[in-house]
């Protein structure tokens, strides 16, 4: 006897007739009529179900079909439990199948598989196979938490070497606004040294009577007075078109120009030039 597993595709209740599919295959690859006064002689439940059925009705069930003048059409409506009697070397391969949609937890589960596993395999197959989805999907839902907590934790750790990185900007920052203003006040302060060196200067040379500002220079190495003035004065690296050398008691040229100005000195008008100064306090 062939037995098939058909799925309600559409019925019309007002003529009584409609057709059916066949899900895994378990049926022929067309769809099969079907005929109210079948389904009420062999199961008034399901005809019941169909008296009202509509486009979003689920409806399932397993069949025998019969061969007509009018062509195949099924013949009576069978229990889940009267499926046994199905050719088990066949029936191996939509059990195989039955096993993937089970283990296919992304997918929800087709209404019509709890009749087609029960048919196939009884009642306890199906627990089995149940179990087996419940346990895939705890599986599952133990490695989606343990990826939510390892997410949560990598977030900490980002968040807290972010809060690190921004407090050690904040010190790095804090530690340059000390600095820079550290240098700010040491500037200043060289300043105000400086202008009373340049200021005593102008006072202790206004005395000699100096014209050129190589007398002051050399005032300045005969009476030793580099400490004296040792931030305005100093060595000078000296370059014309012939050589360098170094030129001690100088001073910085916006120095030298100020103290030329104050005592009205003159320069013996040569096209030396400065390349560099050292203050007798860095040496």
């Amino acid at each position: 006897m062939h037995i098939f597993f058909g799925v309600v595709k559409k019925y019309f209740p007002e003529r009584g007739f409609g057709f059916i599919t066949h899900p895994l295959s378990l049926g022929p690859n067309k769809e099969i009529f079907f005929h109210i006064g079948k389904v009420e002689n062999s199961d008034k439940d399901l005809a019941e179900k169909l008296s009202v059925y509509d486009r979003n009705s689920n409806i399932c069930f397993w069949y025998e079909p019969e061969t007509t003048l009018k062509g195949e059409q099924l013949k009576k409506i069978l229990k889940s439990e009267d499926v046994s009697k199905l050719d088990k070397e066949n029936s191996s391969k939509f059990i195989e199948r039955l096993e993937l949609i089970y283990e296919n937890i992304d997918r929800p589960i087709p209404f019509w598989l709890n009749e087609v596993t029960v048919g196939l395999i009884g009642t306890d197959g199906e627990a089995k196979l149940d179990l087996k989805r419940e346990s895939l999907m705890q599986k599952r839902n133990e490695e989606k938490e343990l990826q939510r907590l390892e997410a949560e934790r990598l977030k900490k750790i980002t968040e807290e070497n972010l809060e690190k990185e921004m407090l050690r900007i904040a010190e790095e920052r804090k530690r340059f606004e000390e600095e820079r203003r550290r240098q700010q006040a040491e500037e200043e302060r060289q300043l105000i040294i400086e202008e009373e060196e340049f200021e005593q200067l102008v006072a202790e040379m206004k005395l000699k009577g100096f014209t050129q500002s190589s007398q002051v220079s050399h005032y300045i190495i005969q009476n030793r007075l580099g400490d004296k003035y040792k931030h305005i004065s100093g060595v000078l690296k000296m370059a014309n078109s012939h050589s360098t050398w170094n030129f001690n008691g100088g001073f910085p040229p916006p120095i030298y120009a100020r103290l030329c100005k104050k005592l009205g000195l003159g320069n013996k008008g040569t096209d030396s030039k400065v390349l560099g100064f050292t203050a007798f306090k860095d040496l």
